[in-house]
């Protein structure tokens, strides 16, 4: 490989690094809420990620109604994912480099799924 070709190459994985999601913490605030196939419509959902077992990457989702475990980590774009679940049902969380952040819920009863769209921005 040539010189310039390893040094873009660096350039680009420095940019990634530079912008990509922090993953310690995380706090996020959705607006949008879509309920199975019904219309979209407004909400205020905010929600806390937290660490809890680094070593293993163990992530929380706290919401005003439930909290629940999974795995989450950076991804090699930049952006932050998390899958977990709880006895309700299972969760996905996906946060772009940027902040633009979509969460699903799909709980077992029902079967039901409801689909966030919205903003997370990292704790400091």
């Amino acid at each position: 490989m040539s010189m310039r070709l390893l040094m873009m190459a660096g350039l680009l994985a420095s940019a990634v690094a530079q912008t990509a999601v922090a993953d310690d913490a995380f706090e996020c605030r959705f607006t949008v809420e879509c309920f199975e196939t019904e219309t979209c419509g407004e909400t205020d959902l905010g929600i806390a990620v937290t660490q809890v077992q680094p070593q293993a990457s163990i992530y929380q989702i706290i919401t005003d109604a439930e909290t629940m475990s999974g795995k989450g980590h950076t991804v090699e774009t930049g952006g932050f994912l998390f899958q977990g679940g709880n006895v309700n049902g299972a969760h996905l969380l996906t946060i772009a480099v940027g902040g633009s952040a979509r969460y699903s819920v799909q709980y077992f009863e029902g079967p039901m799924v409801i689909t966030y769209h919205g903003q997370c921005e990292e704790v400091v």
